[in-house]
């Protein structure tokens, strides 16, 4: 069993959409993974490596508008963890921004401020409860 707090940290990048992306890369030999119901996020993958691009509509849904402008060109960590609560406990001096709403994707997903740094931290949750 894996008893690390933090299991995966994963580039995102916000982008106005997502289409012109999703070709190039692929021109490129590179591996285009999901794409979710609504093509607003992608992952984009070659080797052992990865990068989430996610469209501002993505990042609106989730977080909001002002979150999405905020981000609009950015690019931050995505932190898959075993759990957000203890993620937060282990880092007392994170702020939270807004929650997400990320159920539908089977995810709970929180927008936080860590010493100057934006960052989504994610945990896996089952049927979208």
């Amino acid at each position: 069993m894996d008893d690390r707090l933090v299991r995966r940290i994963t580039p995102l990048t916000v982008l106005e959409t997502i289409d012109g992306e999703i070709a190039a890369w692929r021109q490129l030999g590179c591996e285009i993974n999901g794409g979710g119901d609504d093509g607003n996020v992608v992952g984009i993958s070659t080797g052992s490596t990865h990068w989430l691009v996610v469209s501002r509509a993505n990042i609106a849904h989730a977080f909001g508008s002002f979150a999405a402008e905020r981000l609009l060109g950015q690019t931050i960590a995505y932190v898959y963890v075993a759990n957000i609560a203890h993620f937060l406990e282990s880092w007392p001096d994170a702020r939270v921004i807004q929650w997400g709403d990320t159920a539908h994707a089977g995810t709970r997903e929180v927008l936080i401020a860590h010493r100057g740094r934006t960052m989504i931290v994610a945990e896996m949750i089952e049927n979208g409860a």
